[in-house]
């Protein structure tokens, strides 16, 4: 458990401070907060964002790679770029956007402009997983992916319940096997898994 845990889990409730994505903008436009603090709003918390090792970031800038090549037109990526929800602004590893990046211009992409969300996982799994997952879940991201790199295994989360803040249906595939690229509910081509590990 980190020290933040350990420092929430042990405070009275009235004296957490929680922020709105208002607020957390005001304070990004004030100079409060800028690219160097390594944070992110998660739930309306400030949460300080894991370092990256090499194989996570041989794996995003993978994930990248091998998404970008197959994408359709109307589609671009972001890596790990804010996206904006009701009560968070998270920068997941890998976000298929709809439109142009002139588009997002005035303000980071919403949900009903993602069409995927990949997070690269390691020391995150569990994060990503429970947090993250109830995070996407309730913003309505139709699609979201986490890639394993505890288990080597590509984990495919769909039909999001807003509700219960999770995806109905959880989709595991290993690295020898194809998984179909559904983009807005067409299947664009067939990846293989393993494009989006390292290389053994």
């Amino acid at each position: 458990m980190s020290d933040a845990s350990v420092l929430k889990d042990n405070l009275p409730n009235d004296l957490l401070w929680r922020l709105s994505v208002d607020k957390y903008h005001e304070m990004i436009r004030a100079g409060i907060l800028s690219e160097n603090d390594h944070v992110e709003l998660i739930e309306g918390w400030l949460v300080e964002k894991m370092p990256n090792n090499p194989a996570h970031t041989y794996s995003t800038e993978r994930s990248r790679e091998t998404v970008e090549h197959v994408l359709p037109k109307g589609y671009f990526v972001n890596v790990q770029q804010p996206i904006t929800t009701a009560t968070s602004e998270s920068e997941p590893d890998v976000a298929v956007i709809r439109g142009s990046r002139e588009a997002y211009l005035a303000h980071h992409p919403y949900p009903e402009n993602i069409a995927l969300i990949i997070e690269v996982s390691d020391s995150t799994l569990k994060y990503d997983r429970t947090t993250k997952q109830r995070l996407y879940a309730k913003a309505g991201v139709k699609l979201y992916w986490i890639v394993n790199l505890v288990e080597k295994q590509l984990e495919i989360y769909t039909q999001p319940s807003s509700e219960k803040g999770i995806y109905e249906v959880v989709t595991t595939y290993n690295l020898d096997e194809q998984v179909p690229f559904i983009i807005d509910d067409h299947e664009v081509t067939q990846l293989l898994v393993r494009d989006f590990f390292p290389r053994a």
